[in-house]
């Protein structure tokens, strides 16, 4: 599967910054776990869209935040990623994980 990890045929940003991050030896479950935490800024439990906006500004483009929580696999019924969701974003070829 190499760095494709969506298998789409093209390498992503987020799937370029995983494999060198993880190159790095930088992912780890604590520092996903800081990393969700800081995305959550509302302390939800979940990332969701008001949280991606208000990380990127008021200059943000409403299509490519729903392609954020789609890519992550958070077009549930709420629309939301959650802490597993989001360990399987950074770690796709991983069975499951446990919410923390």
């Amino acid at each position: 599967m190499g760095m494709d990890y969506d298998q789409s045929g093209q390498i992503h940003y987020i799937e370029f910054l995983a494999v060198a991050a993880e190159c790095q030896g930088l992912v780890t479950i604590e520092n996903l776990s800081e990393a969700f935490d800081r995305l959550d800024s509302d302390n939800s439990g979940v990332i969701s869209r008001e949280n991606l906006i208000s990380i990127l500004g008021t200059d943000h483009d409403d299509n490519l935040v729903m392609s954020m929580i789609k890519e992550a696999g958070g077009m549930n019924k709420t629309g939301q990623i959650d802490y597993s969701q989001f360990l399987k974003l950074m770690y796709p070829e991983e069975a499951s994980f446990q919410p923390q």
